[in-house]
């Protein structure tokens, strides 16, 4: 009868199986127990696994049956003596048998013993006869081991110099941060998306230019009295230009009164610094406010002394300048700091240089406007950095399949070596596709066996002429025989392939 039918997840192990198999005995379930593994498993499980699952049924007084969907989990079980089903309803319908105790063998007769301190069994008394036929038989075995050892004992070295050559190919390979297998088909290898972060200051010197004023112009103008009686023009009152675009202003800097219907000359000064403010005879005929209802003016001589200087300035290439330097500056620390990964540094990965970019500037402050009068442009900035990074080995497997193709027919691959090249951008920082260069050297198939087959038993000019009779080599073989002792008895390559050491090289 099935007591219990416990299903387990792809998080339970072995020691979470034994708890399970507790807790169905301790809660009155007595019997038979039935083990669902489930179809997918964080865990590995071996023999040594299934047998401590056995051996805590036993000790929980049930019995233990395992149902699994995979072959390979039922062939270990039962290695281990667990009755084990494809399915529930097999475990169910199936006869269990409880393992039988193996009782040990029992002597039923007293041993053989021998007569202690007898001779007679070592030195038994034979007739003349059998003395004389063993002696021959132990003179044939001798010279039979000679024989043997005569073939035995010589050793031979052959050295051969196959032929080869070098052989090359340029392919793509695509950096996917979304894939999680190489892909030999779509040459495509998984890559890991690395992010960091740099920070800096610099100042650039300003190279724009800018007049700047440095004095006021000054002059007198005349007033004319409109009225019968007369009139105080106040200090600070506004005189200007009608010409041009921009009229340009003057301030009395002093009182001054005006006899009725008379006139009277008043100094102004320019409102601004700089050239601008000088102007000629008869430019100024405007009064601003009040005193425009009781007087008219006019400069009847130039207002001069306005001045200028040019100075340094901040421009749009000075802005362009300090962020093309600081980037680079920020791009090469985010670089080393990539580099320094723990994965990157220890060589289980591979940083692409060209994939490096930079996916955000969190952070761009001048201190300087544009035009701006000043010596020197400071810039601060923050940016984040994304690079993918690929396994040498994901790489090293596309490169050894792209080259494989270009082998021919009768050789083998003996080396390979690739360069990355640059890159070809498709998505930043999701694909990327890497240029890479792999370099082979092929040589030609020799079968070691068919090696030995060819000079075994031959003389050391038969064995050559054979050998390159029948195989693709570079150069005339090496032939070699040992001890030099037995090379007067028998100067032949050895009958037992075995004894012959064959070194194959392979030199472009």
């Amino acid at each position: 009868m099935i007591g219990k039918i416990i299903n387990l997840t792809d998080e339970d192990d072995v020691y979470s199986v034994r708890d399970r198999l507790a807790w169905a005995v301790s809660s009155g379930e007595t019997g038979r127990v039935i083990v669902v593994m489930p179809p997918r498993s964080q865990h590995i499980y071996e023999t040594v696994h299934f047998d401590l699952i056995r051996r805590a049924g036993l000790q929980l007084g049930c019995e233990v049956a395992l149902v699994s969907s995979r072959m390979g989990e039922r062939r270990l079980a039962g290695e281990a003596g667990l009755p084990n089903y494809r399915h529930v309803r097999q475990a169910k319908q199936a006869h269990w048998w409880a393992e039988t105790e193996i009782k040990p063998l029992r002597r039923f007769t007293a041993p053989r013993r021998f007569i202690p301190n007898s001779l007679a069994r070592w030195f038994p008394l034979r007739p003349f006869i059998v003395k004389l036929i063993r002696f021959g038989v132990a003179l044939t075995a001798l010279a039979a081991i000679a024989g043997i050892g005569l073939v035995f004992l010589p050793s031979g070295q052959v050295s051969l110099v196959a032929s080869s050559q070098n052989i090359s190919t340029i392919t793509t390979v695509a950096l996917d941060s979304k894939a999680t297998k190489v892909n030999l088909v779509d040459r495509t290898v998984p890559a890991e998306k690395l992010e960091t972060f740099a920070e800096g200051t610099i100042t650039v010197p300003t190279s724009g230019r800018k007049e700047v004023s440095a004095s006021k112009a000054t002059g007198m103008v005349t007033f004319f009295n409109l009225l019968s009686q007369p009139y105080i023009v106040p200090q600070n009152s506004v005189v200007r230009t009608s010409g041009g675009s921009t009229p340009i202003r003057f301030i009395t800097i002093h009182n001054q009164e005006i006899p009725p219907l008379g006139r009277a000359e008043v100094r102004v000064e320019a409102n601004e610094e700089g050239v601008s403010g000088n102007v000629g005879a008869n430019q100024i005929n405007q009064v601003e406010g009040v005193p425009s209802v009781a007087v008219r003016v006019v400069n009847q001589r130039p207002i001069s002394g306005g001045s200028g200087k040019t100075v340094k300035a901040v421009s749009r290439d000075d802005y362009k300048k300090a962020k093309e330097l600081l980037t680079a500056q920020l791009l090469k620390e985010a670089t080393e700091k990539l580099q320094k990964e723990p994965e990157v540094a220890k060589g289980n990965l591979y940083l692409v240089p060209t994939s490096i970019y930079i996916s955000d500037i969190q952070n761009e402050t001048y201190d300087r406007f544009a035009t701006e009068p000043a010596d020197e442009l400071r810039l601060d900035m923050r940016i984040q950095v994304i690079g993918l990074a690929v396994s040498p080995v994901s790489l090293s497997e596309i490169a050894r399949a792209e080259i494989s193709k270009k082998v021919p027919r009768g050789f083998s691959l003996v080396e390979i070596e690739m360069d990355r090249g640059d890159e070809v951008e498709e998505d930043a920082g999701v694909r990327t596709q890497v240029f890479v260069t792999v370099r082979g050297k092929v040589g030609a198939e020799i079968d070691l066996g068919q090696v030995r087959n060819l000079v075994r038993g031959k003389t050391l000019p038969e064995a050559q002429t054979a050998l390159q009779r029948n195989l693709p080599l570079q150069r005339p073989p090496q032939l070699s025989v040992g001890p030099a002792w037995l090379t007067n008895i028998i100067n032949r390559l050895p009958f037992v392939p075995m004894r012959i050491q064959v070194d194959v090289k392979r030199e472009s």
